[in-house]
C-alpha cells in the first residue's frame, strides 16, 4: 500500500452560483435578492482566506469484487454499490481531505448572526466539494498517463456503503489532514472521504 499526502495546495475558485444552489435546496431565497447576493460574494471572499484545504490518500491493489464487498489486500469495503462501481479496476484510491478546522470556526463564530451562519456553512461544503472536484481531477490526469481511467468518487454515506467506514479512512489517513472522527462524524465538519477506481483503458 502506498500512502501519499498532498505536497501541492488545492486550487480551489468558490463559485458563487453553486453555493446559492446549496442555499436553494435548503430551502432558502435569500440567494436570490441582490441584496443577499452582495452579502455572499463578501463572505466566499472572507471564507477564501480561511480555507486550507488538504487532502491525503493510499491506493490499493484490488485483490476481488465480489456483490457485496470489494477485497482489497488488507481491508473489505461491503458495499453492493461500490462493488457495482467497482467492477473491472485493478486499483483503488483511498482518500481522505478536508477544508480545515479554520472553516468550522468560522461557522461557528455566526451563532448570533444566523443568516450569515447559514451562508458559511454553505460555503464551507462547497469548498470541500471543490477540493473533492480538483482530487478527482487529478486522479483522471494521473490515471490518464499511465494507461487507466479512473471511476467517480464514492463515498460513505452513498447507497448501501454505510458511514461505519468512516473510521477506515480517518485511521489510515486522518492524522496528516488533521481529521478526527467524534461520535461517528468526521470533524472537521467540511471534511470528505472517499473511494475512487483505477481500470485499464
Amino acid at each position: 500500500m502506498k500512502r501519499f499526502s498532498l505536497s501541492e495546495e488545492p486550487r480551489l475558485a468558490l463559485d458563487s452560483g453553486r453555493v446559492a444552489r446549496r442555499l436553494s435546496r435548503k430551502g432558502g431565497t435569500c440567494a436570490a435578492s441582490k441584496e443577499w447576493s452582495s452579502v455572499l460574494d463578501r463572505e466566499i471572499e472572507s471564507m477564501t482566506q480561511l480555507l486550507c484545504p488538504r487532502v491525503a490518500w493510499c491506493q490499493e491493489e484490488v485483490l476481488s469484487i465480489g456483490p457485496d464487498e470489494s477485497v482489497l489486500r488488507d481491508v473489505r469495503l461491503r458495499s453492493g454499490n461500490l462493488s457495482a462501481l467497482l467492477e473491472g479496476c485493478e486499483l483503488v484510491t483511498l482518500f481522505l481531505l478536508t477544508a480545515g478546522e479554520e472553516v468550522d470556526h468560522h461557522i461557528d463564530s455566526l451563532r448570533e448572526d444566523p443568516a450569515r451562519q447559514v451562508i458559511a456553512d454553505a460555503i464551507g461544503s462547497e469548498a470541500a466539494e471543490a477540493t473533492a472536484r480538483w482530487f478527482q481531477g487529478c486522479q483522471e490526469s494521473e490515471a490518464g498517463s499511465s494507461g487507466f481511467r479512473v471511476t467517480p468518487r464514492f463515498s460513505p454515506g452513498y447507497g448501501d456503503f454505510g458511514l461505519e467506514h468512516q473510521q477506515l479512512f480517518v485511521s489510515r489517513l486522518g492524522e496528516p489532514v488533521g481529521v478526527r472522527l467524534i461520535h461517528g462524524s468526521l470533524v472537521p465538519r467540511k471534511s470528505v472521504s472517499g473511494v475512487i477506481g483505477w481500470a485499464r483503458s
